[in-house]
């Protein structure tokens, strides 16, 4: 940040920060779904996730290796 105001300082700018409201990038309906679960099932699925993208990293680096 101060890089970036001292550059537009430089350049007769200033910085200016402002907030604004966004509209949540996530499914509902799934977010709502997640947490009517029990805690251990959570855990569980997240652990499978988990899996499922060390499988895919070993997939891309085998696929690279052979490339």
């Amino acid at each position: 940040m101060a890089t970036l105001a001292g550059l537009l300082e430089v350049m007769g700018e200033g910085l200016e920060l402002t907030a604004r409201p966004v509209q949540p990038e996530c499914d509902r309906g799934h977010l709502e779904d997640l947490l009517a679960r029990s805690p251990a099932e959570r855990l569980e699925l997240a652990i499978g996730w988990n899996r499922l993208a060390g499988e895919l990293a070993l997939a891309g680096r085998e696929a690279r290796s052979r490339a």
